[in-house]
């Protein structure tokens, strides 16, 4: 109990840190009524040398500065012609076709950037999947750590590749089928534990990478933990196929062998979740949370299988 609370604080901290940089970096200087700029320390400085600033009209005719881009656990778009201070996407999925005034920071998530879209700050990205436009503008240095990156692809490509989940689940299904109804057998005994530990794994993954990286055994082992979190997103969906093409097989009384049923059950998911997509104003979201739950659920799934394999060699 006490090793998971100091996981979750350790999150809470990481992530507390990271919007704080964020609003010091865009409120090194106010300006108050009087047109007087204000440092931060409080003192005034000559209205002559302020630092140059990007802003936009609003209705009023006045100018406003420019917000954050931050989303977490999400999905979001900066639209064309739009202008944002900073872009932070953290297991989050975000298109970009308007301006990024700052930098862009990509953590375990998805970024489209469109010929559209400028970046005139450093473009960072930790383990993710990047998608950018070969006339897309980047003015600043690129970090790239163990992330993917296409530039050049064409849409229609980039659309019929994009559930990269799905897609390796179906692998997953084709010649591993056996070992994915062992593991849809050990869901199906507690499913909310599964979605449940996986939340919490969800959390911990930042300071996760965070105690690795301060030990000298810890560093060598910073690749895996994306590879085990990426493995068991995948687990997610193949389970979740195989239990909905199992109730499909069961309702329509058709015996069907494996793996066939178990893939027509991920054709009705991503079918499912493709639709949801299509509805107005929450359609998006909604189709985002699905995926999530899956994703949650296969995490703690492999959790748990091997916390179960710890506690059997202990047992011996």
């Amino acid at each position: 109990m006490k090793k998971l609370c100091l996981i979750i604080l350790l999150a809470a901290v990481v992530l507390l840190s990271a919007a704080t940089a964020l609003q010091h970096h865009g409120a090194a200087y106010a300006s108050n009524d009087s047109g007087i700029t204000v440092a931060d320390s409080g003192d005034p400085a000559e209205t002559a040398s302020p630092p140059p600033r990007d802003s936009k009209d609003d209705d009023s005719g006045r100018k406003h500065e420019e917000n954050d881009f931050v989303r977490i656990f999400g999905s979001g778009s900066i639209d064309e012609g739009e202008k944002v201070n900073d872009a932070v996407l953290i297991f989050s999925d975000g298109t970009i076709r308007g301006d990024v005034m700052g930098s862009c920071v990509v953590i375990g998530g998805k970024a489209r950037i469109t010929d559209s879209a400028t970046v005139k700050g450093d473009l960072v990205s930790l383990f993710s999947s990047l998608s950018i436009s070969r006339h897309a503008r980047l003015n600043g240095d690129r970090v790239n750590i163990g992330s993917y990156e296409s530039t050049g692809i064409p849409d229609f490509v980039k659309t019929l590749f994009s559930s990269w989940d799905l897609m390796l689940a179906m692998l997953l299904l084709l010649f591993f089928w056996k070992f994915v109804l062992r593991m849809t057998d050990r869901f199906l005994i507690n499913p909310a534990a599964s979605i449940v530990t996986g939340f919490f794994g969800l959390i911990g993954f930042i300071p996760l990478i965070v105690l690795l990286a301060i030990s000298i055994v810890g560093i060598l082992l910073i690749p895996v933990v994306p590879l085990l979190y990426y493995f068991s997103f995948v687990l997610g969906f193949a389970v979740t196929g195989m239990v909905i093409g199992n109730e499909i097989s069961h309702r329509s009384g058709k015996e069907l062998t494996q793996p066939v049923k178990a893939i027509l059950g991920l054709l009705a998911v991503l079918i499912a979740i493709k639709l949801c997509a299509l509805f107005p104003l929450i359609g998006p979201l909604t189709a985002e949370v699905i995926k999530m739950v899956i994703r949650t659920a296969g995490l703690g799934l492999l959790f748990i299988v091997i916390w179960d394999a710890v506690k059997k060699r202990k047992a011996a």
